[in-house]
């Protein structure tokens, strides 16, 4: 129990960094005594999946342990809030825009090549991600990046007329 003890409070300063960074990072999602407690959790997992004698050594993977287990609640946070989201959006049903708005998107979506079209639409509007349609072409993931990178691009560059 001691060793635990002793080495919990030798990486705790690098515990508390870590905690700040990710609260920073995921503000609004995780707040920095939920981070802390996060990470403190998953230190105390780290010391019992792997115990080290050297600090520095289980520093670095106490660390990495505490960083997954607190992005494993903010994926967990975003799932929930997501699926509250959905949930209103059917409540509230869906707005209606105008015949211009319709058409100026066609006009955007109708300068892309199909397979940017395709892409594009797939993954904001079907949600599905770019490892799965990079997949499906058989291509690597960094693929799928570039192809909606260029998509992205093109619409960005277009003529549209602020909104």
């Amino acid at each position: 129990m001691k060793n635990t003890e002793k080495m919990l409070a030798a990486i705790r300063p690098k515990m508390r960094r870590v905690a700040r960074s990710l609260a920073r990072r995921y503000r609004g999602l995780l707040d920095l005594d939920e981070a802390q407690a996060l990470c403190d959790l998953g230190a105390l997992e780290a010391w019992r999946h792997r115990r080290l004698d050297d600090t520095g050594g289980f520093a670095s993977y106490a660390s990495s342990y505490a960083r997954g287990n607190v992005l494993s609640h903010v994926r967990r946070e975003l799932r929930h809030r997501d699926s509250e989201l959905a949930r209103e959006a059917r409540v509230t049903g869906r707005p209606e825009e105008s015949p211009e708005v319709r058409v100026e998107a066609r006009r955007l979506l109708d300068r892309l090549t199909p397979q940017e079209r395709a892409f594009l639409v797939r993954h904001v509007c079907g949600r599905d991600s770019l490892a799965e349609l990079a997949r499906e072409a058989q291509r690597h993931r960094a693929w799928g990046s570039r192809t909606l990178a260029r998509a992205l691009g093109e619409l960005r560059d277009s003529s549209c007329p602020p909104c």
